[in-house]
């Protein structure tokens, strides 16, 4: 019979200091803002979509990487740091700021922009063959 090293929790003390495991500094207090705690943010790690808004996940100046956190792109409170983050991370997601083009239009019922006549419709000349490419790529799309 194997016996697995356990023993009841009434044999365990706390540790007050060890020369192993020094204590760990405590972390910077917060800073005020109109009564409310404003944290410091070390770094934008990445970014995340979430319904219809955008999470960074940030490290925290004074915090271990356990601490690290999602935190909503509106109660980041300097926009240097997320558009520093978009500069460096180009590939990461980002909030997408107006409206797509004719939207507005399409919403209000207004007339677009007179349409464009495509090659076929201007002369008798068949579409070179990179015109033809290019309308068989859009409509794989």
């Amino acid at each position: 019979m194997r016996v697995h090293p356990t023993f009841h929790v009434s044999r365990v003390k706390p540790v007050h200091r060890s020369p192993l495991a020094p204590a760990a500094p405590p972390p910077p207090a917060p800073r005020l803002l109109d009564g409310d705690p404003i944290y410091t943010v070390r770094r934008l790690l990445r970014s995340r979509r979430r319904g219809r808004g955008l999470h960074y996940l940030v490290d925290w100046e004074g915090y271990g990487p356990e601490e690290r956190s999602w935190v909503p792109a509106g109660r980041i409170l300097d926009r240097a740091l997320i558009t520093e983050f978009h500069r460096l991370h180009p590939e990461q997601p980002a909030l997408r700021r107006g409206r797509p083009r004719g939207a507005l239009r399409a919403i209000r019922g207004l007339p677009g922009p007179a349409p464009v006549p495509s090659s076929s419709a201007l002369g008798s000349q068949p579409p070179s063959e990179d015109e033809a490419l290019a309308s068989d790529r859009s409509e794989e799309f």
